[in-house]
């Protein structure tokens, strides 16, 4: 009965996450996410940090803010009004307080900064190199070598039905864990199947976002949507245009790799990044080989530019 009560607590605030993660742009109210979660706003908000580690309103305001720094980052000539509002800010100074008071520097100061100079802000606020580590080297295009050129290919993926387990970064031995434990359960109810696919689903880049709240998924692909209990949700995949490339290693080979692709070929390529999540489908059995030891094949959704 306790952990049947302790799957309850989790379903319900993760039923909260997932609505203030897909309506960042909207006004968010406690009030609103309590009543989604069937607590009153004065219990709801202390389940919800007990879980989270963070409020609700800290998380909005995070995932808001590290939201808006990684657009920033990647399409420096959209305007920052605009990129306000994307992230649910209704005014461009309360936006520019709320950027610098997280991150010590303004909106404006952070776009005319040097590549190391927003590492370094990064860095300071996420501590992103720990607790792999992940070198800061990684993250600077000039320590990858331009000559070798990423191979990128633009697929169009459909939409796909899928069961998961969120966990986070921070703990390595939690992908090999989250794999068996969702295979197990699949296999209990019948749903592998053949064709089925085991892959992750990267919610955040560690630059922006400390590893122990970067969010992941560990995914299996189902044929129509199940009854999910014990800390198993569902969801669906967004389908669409992605760019998919090759990564062999663990989160350092990662981010190399990433910042690669952000370098040599998103600037040029006419997209820009669609804010979905990443998709890294292990080339091997992820329950025999370490997560490190590991290559994917990896997808980040696009947009047409303009």
């Amino acid at each position: 009965m306790l952990l049947d009560h302790h799957s309850d607590i989790n379903l319900r605030i993760h039923k909260a996450r997932k609505f203030i993660e897909e309506n960042l742009a909207e006004n968010i109210s406690l009030a609103q996410l309590a009543e989604m979660a069937n607590y009153s706003p004065f219990h709801f908000q202390r389940i919800f940090k007990s879980v989270v580690g963070e409020t609700p309103k800290q998380y909005v305001k995070r995932l808001r803010l590290e939201g808006a720094a990684h657009e920033i980052y990647l399409n420096p000539a959209i305007s920052i009004w605009d990129i306000s509002l994307r992230f649910g800010f209704t005014s461009l100074p309360a936006f520019s307080r709320a950027f610098k008071n997280y991150y010590e520097v303004s909106p404006d100061e952070f776009r005319r900064s040097r590549e190391e100079e927003k590492l370094a802000v990064m860095q300071k606020r996420t501590k992103a190199y720990l607790p792999y580590p992940i070198h800061p080297d990684s993250f600077l295009s000039q320590s990858v070598n331009e000559e070798e050129e990423l191979e990128v290919e633009v697929v169009h993926l459909p939409l796909e039905k899928l069961i998961y387990i969120p966990i986070t970064m921070s703990d390595i031995s939690a992908f090999t864990g989250s794999y068996k434990k969702l295979k197990t359960w699949a296999e209990a109810q019948g749903l592998m199947r053949p064709h089925t696919k085991t892959y992750g689903l990267m919610l955040d880049y560690p630059l922006f976002t400390a590893l122990d709240k970067c969010r992941y998924y560990t995914c299996m692909t189902v044929d129509s949507q199940p009854k999910v209990n014990g800390g198993i949700h569902y969801m669906e995949r967004a389908g669409g245009i992605y760019a998919s490339f090759k990564v062999s290693g663990g989160i350092n080979e990662l981010v190399k790799t990433a910042t690669r692709f952000a370098s040599q070929w998103l600037h040029y390529s006419g997209y820009t990044i669609r804010h979905i999540p990443a998709i890294l489908s292990p080339d091997q059995d992820p329950l025999s080989v370490h997560p490190h030891e590991n290559s994917y094949q990896v997808y980040f959704g696009l947009e047409k530019s303009g």
